[in-house]
């Protein structure tokens, strides 16, 4: 090497440091921004929803707790959750499992914790989600990325549309179904930015989990392929390889997902939809189903739009079905043409909008009634993944308006942002108080609910059901009990004036009526729901106990036997004909009995409790 050539490397050498000192100094920089970003993200989640800790169990909360007091502190109690579907309607073990180790890591299952572990849940997702915008690229240059990333995510912080979400404990599923999927997608994306392998294993496990939590989060496979075609720079081959991999990685999530579900299950009913649910059960033809399709979508843009009108539940008849060309339904489809035209006219100049727009659509697609039924019909939980659409939309927008050479427009940024931000939190703190208990909800959406009759039914079991435990306390307020019972009573009522063929309405206003200790009126309500539904054995077993409460021993042994004969476990009616036949000095009638459970239900540890308690007495 010549003394000429030696002396340009020791000048080059310096060069070369000082730019890897800049580049480490500028990486250090944006890594204290981007820290700063998720240390404000989940702080803020702690300060809007983080007075939730205080608020009781919800109007829905039921299904989990049902769930979670069946399933034991044990192995064998962990592998059960994997072989139960959720309250006999889907396949969500990932969600029940971790009510099963909340209880597991606290010793108790309470709402205090519930409601707090769902809010930091949602900030660790918040935090996840700022990762997902900043991975995807959706903008060159750096300082807009992380403004958009930003932006998007304060907007999904306080968007109303979430209360649902974080202030509902069962909602828990949607929480993790979204997490576990932007996790898995950021994976995905990473995989074809740096072609390491064990990326794809990672997806697959965490997309497994997200579905395995709620079926929503499908969108999650299809989003990364959105992102690679939208902003990454590919060949034909490369794409070729996209489309590949993702097909290899979404049959073996496929597979995953069938093994699981085709596990027996040990649910005690299988959950089926019905008209009150949804009036397409009883009117289900294909224009109908394009009719509410366009109807429920335009709900979900209007929740995204008006932050106010969500209800606990919509259904039969507060959303109806229209004819096709009803002036809702091309509302509806004039939306969509507008923005899918908007956002192929912009395309060259900001892509997002158009990924914005067909990730909006694809995470809706399972909850438009169209290829399934949903129940409720309309739900803003639904919302919650398709809602990302819309906040980066907006955020693109609020950003192109700031970077805009006109003045004007920079100044209408400056307005926009705090505008949508200020009046989202406003409207998101008012629903949240709206979430303290099921009561406090009821008594808010019940005057907007007056055509639901699914929202009756349920306004109606929660007062009439506190009465009945209360009225078991000792030295309990009759008046009180006399009040629950009567507003129960009222929401009843008007339920079955929308839709008499619900039998749980006729059940409810028999037990007001057995309340009263009005037995044969008691009767008449509880037989009329055996009418409605003959496979309804809640109301028969009530039959029986109603029969009881006359002195007619013959009857009430009858009915309790018929939902013995159907029920797979040891339940209400068995152990009431036990107690009957015991107060009746009936014992051997009663041991006969025990000899025919034992050989039945061998393991029931319902039946083992009962046995435990009558040789304690």
């Amino acid at each position: 090497m010549s003394k000429k050539q030696s002396v340009n490397i020791n000048k080059k050498l310096p060069e070369q440091n000082i730019r890897k000192q800049q580049l480490s100094s500028k990486n250090k920089t944006f890594f204290s921004i981007h820290a700063a970003i998720k240390i404000t993200l989940f702080l803020g989640t702690l300060l809007l929803y983080g007075r939730t800790s205080d608020y009781d169990y919800g109007i829905d909360d039921k299904f989990i707790l049902s769930a979670i007091n069946n399933t034991e502190n044990s192995f064998s109690g962990f592998l059960s959750i994997f072989k139960s579907w959720f309250a006999g309607a889907d396949y969500r073990p990932i969600s029940v499992l971790s009510f099963w180790l909340e209880r597991l890591l606290f010793n108790e299952a309470g709402p205090g914790i519930s409601h707090m572990v769902n809010v930091i849940l949602f900030g660790v997702l918040l935090v996840i989600l700022f990762d997902f915008i900043v991975i995807c690229r959706f903008e060159k240059e750096e300082n807009k990325l992380i403004l958009l990333g930003f932006i998007c995510c304060l907007l999904f912080l306080v968007h109303p549309n979430h209360v649902s979400i974080v202030a509902n404990i069962k909602a828990r599923d949607n929480l993790l179904s979204m997490l576990f999927g932007l996790t898995a997608s950021i994976q995905l994306i990473r995989y074809f930015d740096e072609k390491r392998l064990f990326r794809i294993g990672l997806f697959i496990v965490l997309i497994s989990l997200a579905l395995f939590s709620k079926l929503d989060a499908y969108a999650f496979i299809i989003a990364p392929l959105l992102v690679i075609l939208f902003f990454r720079k590919i060949d034909r081959k490369k794409l070729i390889n996209a489309l590949k991999t993702i097909s290899i990685t979404g049959i073996i999530v496929i597979i995953i997902l069938l093994f699981f579900r085709s596990m027996p299950n040990d649910e005690e009913y299988i959950f089926s939809i019905g008209y009150d649910e949804n009036p397409l059960v009883n009117n289900d033809t294909l224009v109908n189903r394009i009719s509410l399709s366009l109807t429920s979508i335009l709900y979900y843009i209007k929740f995204l739009f008006i932050p106010f009108g969500y209800y606990f539940f919509f259904g039969y008849n507060q959303v109806q079905v229209t004819g096709l060309f009803s002036l809702q339904n091309f509302i509806s489809l004039f939306i969509l043409i507008s923005f899918f035209a908007i956002s192929i006219k912009v395309y060259h100049s900001n892509k997002i909008y158009l990924f914005s727009f067909l990730f909006f659509l694809i995470s809706i697609a399972y909850a438009l009634n169209l290829y399934v039924l949903v129940a409720g019909i309309v739900m803003d939980k639904y919302n919650f993944i398709a809602s990302l659409g819309f906040c980066l939309a907006v955020s693109s927008i609020i950003i192109d308006l700031y970077y805009s050479d006109s003045l004007f427009l920079k100044k209408i940024s400056y307005f926009i942002f705090p505008f949508i931000f200020f009046t989202f939190l406003g409207f998101t703190i008012s629903r949240t108080n709206n979430w303290k208990n099921s009561f406090t909800l009821i008594e808010k959406d019940m005057p907007y609910l007056k055509q639901s009759v699914n929202a009756n039914r349920m306004a109606a079991a929660a007062y009439i059901n506190l009465a009945l435990a209360e009225e078991l306390k000792p030295g309990a307020n009759r008046v009180i009990c006399d009040s629950l019972i009567q507003t129960g009573e009222k929401y009843a009522i008007a339920g079955l004036k929308i839709y008499d063929k619900v039998p749980d309405l006729w059940e409810l206003r028999g037990l007001s009526s057995f309340y009263r200790k009005e037995y044969e009126e008691a009767l008449g309500y509880f037989l009329k729901s055996k009418e409605v539904d003959s496979t309804y054995l809640s109301s028969i077993n009530y039959v029986g106990y109603t029969y009881w409460a006359l002195n007619n021993i013959d009857s009430a042994s009858f009915y309790f036997k018929y939902v013995i004969e159907r029920e797979p476990v040891f339940n209400y009616a068995a152990n009431n004909l036990i107690d009957m036949l015991l107060q009746n000095n009936r014992k051997a009638e009663a041991d006969s009995l025990f000899t025919v459970f034992k050989t039945r239900f061998p393991e029931d540890k319902w039946l083992q409790r009962k046995i435990n308690s009558l040789s304690v007495n």
